[in-house]
């Protein structure tokens, strides 16, 4: 599989489990049942690890603990793409939900640590990736046309949409209605698929001119790489073969490595809340 083909099978992976994660909303609620952020975050991550490697992309997953999340990175989910050369490119992402009266609620969430906004900004720079937002929307129609290349104004591309942490910045409130926001926001597939993305990028490159609203391009080096996802790196670098074929076995694509790492996690018996997904292109 070349890298070409692996950004657009990744890209086309984001729409599906948007389209399911969609799904489960609305089939929620048809049931009297109001889905929440952790479930639907868990949910994504594991349907699309496994269709990743379905698909012949190597991926792994690990897990941040609740206080990683809430002290360190503010993010509910971590999405990381590594080229061929070892490049990479990540996104942290802080999820609301949409809210049956087409609202979102606490943007202006803070806690002892501070607001959850500067957290998941701090928590990104220090890592190295963009800050953004997941919208996870179970949306009944299409939302307004907003001039996208891709025509991607369909209810299923955005069950999974995504913002730039700075472009929500004026929106910071308990409840900001979805109209207010959705102009800034994108199907989670725009990361690779989007026609600004010339054909030869790379799957790291690929985000940085997919976002143009971001304030740059960040692509580094493996050896750059934070330090929650170098147990990753160095797994997959150690069982490429095995990387290649799905296995619901312990050590498949939805478990935590915890037990991997160098060093132990002195956290390591609290809930874990929030993911890291790593997809490496193949040769």
């Amino acid at each position: 599989m070349s890298e070409l083909v692996d950004r657009f099978e990744v890209g086309h992976l984001l729409d599906r489990q948007s389209s399911e994660v969609r799904a489960r909303i609305v089939a929620d609620r048809s049931l009297g049942l109001e889905p929440h952020e952790e479930t639907l975050t868990q949910n994504f991550v594991s349907a699309y690890a496994r269709a990743a490697r379905h698909a012949g992309l190597r991926t792994r997953v690990k897990e941040f603990t609740k206080y990683q999340e809430s002290h360190l990175y503010g993010a509910d989910l971590a999405i990381w793409f590594q080229a061929l050369d070892g490049k990479l490119s990540g996104i942290h992402l802080q999820a609301k939900r949409l809210f049956r009266d087409d609202t979102y609620r606490g943007l202006d969430h803070s806690s002892k640590q501070g607001r959850q906004f500067d957290l998941l900004v701090d928590g990104a720079r220090a890592s190295r990736a963009s800050p953004a937002y997941a919208f996870y929307n179970g949306l009944s129609a299409g939302l307004p046309l907003r001039g996208c290349p891709r025509g991607v104004m369909d209810a299923d591309r955005n069950g999974i949409s995504f913002a730039p942490a700075e472009s929500i910045r004026p929106y910071l409130a308990w409840r900001v209605p979805r109209v207010e926001i959705e102009e800034h926001c994108s199907p989670l597939s725009c990361l690779t698929l989007c026609p600004r993305v010339p054909v030869t990028s790379s799957l790291a490159t690929a985000m940085s001119f997919a976002t143009p609203f971001f304030d740059r391009a960040i692509v580094i080096a493996a050896d750059e790489a934070p330090e929650y996802l170098r147990d990753l790196l160095e797994y997959a670098d150690r069982q490429p073969d095995e990387d290649r074929e799905f296995t619901d076995q312990a050590g498949g694509p939805f478990t935590s490595l915890r037990d991997r790492t160098s060093s132990p996690d002195p956290f390591d018996e609290e809930e874990s809340t929030a993911s890291v997904v790593l997809v490496t292109a193949t040769d």
